[in-house]
């Protein structure tokens, strides 16, 4: 059942035209979180939201997931957290991610975890977002943010 619905997802994210000039976005889990279909559905609507999307599948390197957003000039980072059992790793690794990014780039972390992997770090421009219709409005005011700049 996972295969097919990571399937329909890629095909829903493939659908929308990468022919606009949208934001950069790279969406994918970190390193040890193997869930990814809360990236899959992310990377669908920041698609069908006109932003150009970089799905890096899960379990992504900290080290390697920055590289990436720099060398795309990412407006935006977004991680799908579902579960984690090495949660004060993870928010060593955020805090890594956050001051490997671009000052500009935002950092969204979403999923079940995400909000205890954050923890009570304060990581400017790192927002948690609870559902898709909060992370669509992030998208929203990022996109307008940088048309604005």
């Amino acid at each position: 059942a996972s295969a097919l619905v990571r399937a329909l997802l890629e095909a829903l994210r493939e659908g929308h035209s990468r022919s606009f000039a949208g934001p950069e976005i790279v969406v994918t889990t970190p390193s040890g979180e193997m869930h990814e279909l809360g990236a899959l559905m992310a990377s669908v609507v920041a698609a069908a939201e006109g932003w150009q999307v970089t799905y890096l599948g899960p379990n992504v390197p900290t080290d390697e997931l920055a590289e990436v957003a720099r060398e795309r000039g990412a407006r935006a980072v977004a991680l799908s957290i579902v579960f984690r059992d090495r949660d004060g790793d993870l928010t060593e690794e955020l805090v890594r991610l956050r001051r490997s990014l671009p000052e500009g780039t935002a950092l969204l972390l979403g999923g079940g975890s995400a909000r205890r992997a954050h923890g009570s770090t304060e990581l400017p421009g790192t927002v948690v977002v609870d559902d898709l219709a909060q992370f669509r409005a992030e998208l929203g005011r990022l996109r307008a943010e940088a048309s604005r700049a």
